[in-house]
């Protein structure tokens, strides 16, 4: 009898763990005064948001399968939290370019390692209260995957209220299952911004999930420099340290839900993440607000 491939046998998750965290410095300050990119500060708890990422991961891929991006000038606080990975799945990268670069680099890498590879991005700077609802949206966006490998799916929040800074996905047809994505609108003015609540919007959690073969189709076809840069460094052999710091010092910053998935939208898709009460904790403000809860 033929048994058919487990899908889940090739899921795969990206952690996004090289950011500076500037606009929230003041805030993530060790006892000395050395400033603790926010990816990697536990605000008074027990567990930094990498740590959460990481529990978040762990609900779509074991470690062998779940790959950190990270910058070499953190090495003092990615070495220890990121100890239960395989060494091979801390992909380090030389200096900050963009996050098409933060995802292109371990997407072809997964894709070298495992064609038939399905991915879930996931930023590490977020805070979600209800995880179990979060990860419902991600399930139903690898389903989707399931069906036709050509998607790339993201994960919308379902808003409760207004809420200033964020990117917006304006989905297309009714509030059912996998939505077709019909525009994006990043960081609308207030007036703008309640509009599109109104109209359906959701906000972009830069959460989303798509073969690794799909994701690097769209880097190819809206910033193929970016692309073939990657393509070259990773046709070299010995790919050694030495031509990863030759590739970052001449390549071009890029921006992957500007340049990227904006210029992609009639390609995407967009599951709904119901009352997951989500957070990207990447402002003061927002930080504030986190502690406020916790603590009351």
């Amino acid at each position: 009898m033929d048994v058919s491939p487990d899908p889940d046998a090739h899921r795969w998750v990206i952690l996004l763990a090289a950011g500076d965290g500037k606009r929230v410095r003041s805030l993530t300050c060790e006892a000395d005064g050395v400033e603790v990119p926010k990816q990697f500060y536990a605000w008074g708890g027990a567990e930094s948001m990498l740590q959460w990422a990481l529990k978040r991961a762990s609900a779509v891929a074991p470690p062998e399968r779940t790959v950190a991006v990270v910058a070499r000038k953190h090495r003092r606080w990615w070495k220890h939290q990121l100890a239960d990975l395989p060494s091979e799945n801390i992909l380090v990268q030389p200096r900050n370019r963009g996050t098409g670069a933060g995802i292109l680099f371990p997407v072809m890498e997964i894709r070298r390692r495992d064609p038939r590879a399905t991915v879930a991005v996931m930023p590490t700077d977020h805070h979600v209260e209800h995880e179990h609802r979060l990860q419902a949206a991600i399930r139903e966006g690898f389903a989707a995957l399931d069906r036709e490998r050509s998607q790339v799916v993201l994960v919308g929040i379902e808003p409760r209220q207004w809420e200033n800074g964020y990117g917006w996905i304006m989905p297309s047809g009714p509030p059912l299952g996998i939505q077709p994505v019909d525009s994006f609108v990043e960081k609308p003015d207030p007036i703008r911004g309640r509009e599109l609540m109104r109209a359906g919007a959701l906000m972009n959690s830069f959460i989303f999930v798509g073969s690794a073969e799909a994701i690097h189709g769209l880097v190819a076809d809206t910033v193929p420099e970016v692309a073939r840069r990657f393509g070259i460094w990773q046709q070299a052999t010995p790919r050694a340290a030495q031509r990863l710091d030759a590739l970052y010092d001449t390549m071009p910053d890029c921006d992957f839900s500007r340049e990227v998935l904006e210029r992609s939208s009639s390609s995407l898709a967009v599951v709904r993440a119901h009352d997951c009460e989500w957070a990207d904790l990447g402002t003061p403000d927002r930080v504030e607000r986190y502690q406020a809860l916790r603590t009351a």
